[in-house]
């Protein structure tokens, strides 16, 4: 069975050869307990751990020279102990080189515990927190809290700071004009006007064959003038002919270039010929 003196020398052995946070640096006997039962909680019931480690490295440090092989120092002094500065007690303080030869202290103020401060400061850290009063609730506020958390949690009302989040869709209103003769009486004029299709007094229409939407341009009478032209400028065009066409199948053409149901491409290559 293995002995608490070889648990922790293999648990020294194993942090240091894991673990290059802990060489090249001065680390007082204290120190080491407290890495030890950092990485191996299930040590911390061993008694006398201090004297044990201390036991452990004595033996295996060397000279400070180049023929110390396992690159493990030790200095001791009778000096204030790291953590308790009011109790002196013989100190020793332990260095594991990655290869250089470190200077030899003389005095114990030449050797400083490089982890005391970390230490010292996680241990304020949590006994502050471990201290920390918690805050009472009057009696009762606890279940009208539980209660109401449970309300607002059904309540599908965003929160203040969500509510400036949510997306509101934009729409865009087109003004239309309509002009719906008197005697035509109320017709449906949401697919209509005049017998005519909403798409001939939009601004779209207007805009796509080059005229003013907002002089009251009338689509529709504009183009017949501008078919007109196109049929006159055929007739010139086609007067040689031997067989000329009829004045029928002209405007069947025309009428079928620019009708309302073809692409916008046509309409507009129509009107740039004309």
């Amino acid at each position: 069975m293995m002995t608490d003196s070889d648990k922790i020398s293999k648990a020294v052995t194993s942090i240091t050869a894991n673990h290059p946070l802990y060489k090249d640096m001065w680390i007082c006997d204290e120190s080491w307990v407290r890495i030890v039962n950092m990485h191996f909680k299930d040590l911390k019931d061993i008694k006398n751990m201090r004297d044990i480690i201390k036991k452990r490295l004595n033996k295996a440090a060397g000279a400070f020279d180049e023929f110390n092989v396992q690159n493990i120092y030790v200095t001791k002094f009778q000096t204030n102990c790291p953590y308790e500065t009011n109790k002196r007690r013989p100190v020793s303080y332990y260095y594991f080189g990655t290869g250089r030869v470190p200077h030899q202290p003389t005095v114990a103020a030449d050797v400083e515990c490089a982890m005391v401060h970390k230490f010292k400061s996680f241990s304020a850290t949590h006994n502050r927190q471990r201290n920390k009063p918690q805050q009472k609730s009057l009696p009762g506020t606890s279940q009208k809290r539980n209660k109401k958390r449970n309300n607002n949690s059904t309540n599908t009302t965003p929160r203040r700071s969500q509510r400036n989040k949510q997306t509101i869709p934009s729409v865009t209103v087109t003004p239309m004009r309509f002009n719906v003769d008197e005697d035509e009486g109320e017709g449906d004029s949401g697919s209509a006007t005049g017998g005519r299709a909403i798409y001939w007094s939009s601004p779209e229409a207007a805009a796509l064959f080059g005229f003013n939407y907002s002089a009251d341009d009338d689509v529709v009478d504009l183009l017949e003038k501008v078919i007109e032209k196109l049929d006159n400028a055929i007739e010139h065009f086609i007067g040689s002919l031997s067989i000329p066409p009829t004045q029928q199948s002209k405007k069947q053409f025309i009428l079928h270039q620019i009708r309302p149901e073809s692409s916008g491409c046509n309409r507009a290559r129509v009107l740039c010929n004309i």
